[in-house]
């Protein structure tokens, strides 16, 4: 292969990720928020190879709109154990012009989850999905075209039970060591596939 030939080549291999740049970010992005939801989801893991502090079991209050349907409601606000419950009534009005009532769960998160029908064995931060499905790709195809993709909740209240998870046990949305690794490998391998695509494999 001559010199010319050569340059002509890398030229190519240049323009070829750069026209591939964004693509290949966003794939990244994407990766990166599913590998973080799947050691979190199924381990209860931070990226420090750390389980996070276990839901609290300190007594806490509840009410029935707490619960994600009235029938997890119905184990705790049944009539007969209605009336076994320890009540406290706030100063706050519902909607009804009423004060709220609230029944005091012992054993609380995580007894409240139990009685949800969800894990309580680690902390995955999910209880409606409704935090982890909000949670996306927010950069622009302009700063993924420059290399740059950044992973966020979109809506604002989404975003206030990240920071407020992410002030209780760290930042959620960290990688690990092991994960950056395999995003960096992947990333690698797109370089490699264009090198080969201009003859330089």
């Amino acid at each position: 292969m001559t010199i010319p030939e050569l340059n002509k080549r890398l030229e190519g291999v240049k323009k070829d990720f750069q026209k591939n740049l964004g693509n290949t970010m966003i794939q990244i992005g994407n990766d990166a928020l599913e590998a973080l939801k799947l050691r979190i989801q199924k381990t209860g893991i931070d990226a420090n190879g750390q389980k996070y502090r276990p839901y609290s079991t300190e007594s806490m209050l509840v009410g029935k709109k707490g619960f994600k349907n009235q029938s997890h409601a119905s184990k705790i606000f049944g009539k007969q154990k209605n009336r076994e419950l320890k009540w406290v009534t706030l100063d706050k009005l519902n909607s009804s012009g009423k004060k709220i009532r609230l029944a005091v769960l012992e054993g609380g998160y995580k007894k409240f989850r139990d009685l949800n029908n969800l894990q309580s064995g680690f902390v995955d931060f999910t209880f409606t999905t409704n935090m982890w499905s909000n949670i996306g790709i927010v950069s622009s195809r302009s700063e993924a075209d420059k290399g740059t993709v950044k992973i966020a909740a979109k809506s604002e209240k989404e975003k206030k039970k990240l920071e407020g998870n992410t002030a209780r046990r760290g930042d959620i949305l960290a990688l690990s060591n092991k994960e950056i690794d395999e995003l960096v490998k992947r990333f690698g391998m797109n370089i490699q596939q264009i090198i080969i695509k201009e003859g330089l494999g």
